[in-house]
């Protein structure tokens, strides 16, 4: 079977991973999955096999953020349970988190419930989602203004905009000089980014990864 030699083999296909190019050990065995009539690579060794995989690291990241940013597949939820500083301690490495200084860390805890950093919006994720809802020719310098296009938001999101009253703070990654992290609020009328100590708990958390 093919594998990586260097890299993990791995069935997330957009996991870096390069082939052995010389000698008897290059497989040409791999999985295969389908789906909507198509058959592809299941691993990311098989994807690289083809050709397709062989790829530069820009494409790779490239294709890695557009994956993220199928809005509707964003996974909304409120954060009920904050994270104390002796929790994050204790996973903030397999988390991906830099630092823990509080006792009622809700950002930890969205985090957490993600599966690590990697799966939280970033910054350029969310405002890529406010210029999707308030239209692009409305957005500049990471600021939106302007009325909602509701039939532009996916359900999800609009569900969890009537349930805040149409007045929603999601969480982003990013440290801020406090180590506070930067969020994204997002009015009727407009839509900021915000820095937000890691205690607030009215901020919601959205999983991006694994879609």
């Amino acid at each position: 079977e093919v594998t990586c030699a260097d890299g993990t083999s791995s069935l997330d296909v957009y996991t870096p991973c390069t082939l052995k190019t010389t000698g008897s050990k290059i497989g040409d065995v791999y999985p295969i999955v389908f789906h909507n009539g198509t058959v592809e690579p299941a691993t990311n060794a098989g994807l690289a096999q083809i050709g397709a995989g062989r790829m530069s690291d820009e494409e790779l990241e490239a294709q890695r953020i557009a994956k993220r940013r199928q809005f509707d597949k964003w996974e909304p939820f409120e954060i009920t349970e904050p994270m104390t500083k002796a929790q994050c301690e204790a996973k903030k490495e397999s988390l991906g988190i830099k630092e823990c200084n509080y006792d009622n860390d809700y950002w930890a805890a969205a985090v957490e419930k993600c599966g690590g950093v990697q799966n939280i919006p970033t910054q350029d994720d969310l405002y890529e989602l406010a210029k999707a809802i308030y239209g692009a020719n409305n957005c500049a310098n990471y600021e939106c203004h302007g009325s909602i296009d509701s039939s532009k938001i996916p359900q999800n999101i609009n569900d969890a905009f009537l349930d805040r009253s149409s007045d929603l703070f999601i969480w982003a990654t990013g440290y801020t000089s406090y180590n506070g992290i930067i969020g994204r609020r997002f009015k009727t009328s407009s839509s900021v980014t915000s820095d937000r100590a890691r205690s607030s708990s009215y901020l919601m958390g959205v999983c991006v990864g694994d879609l």
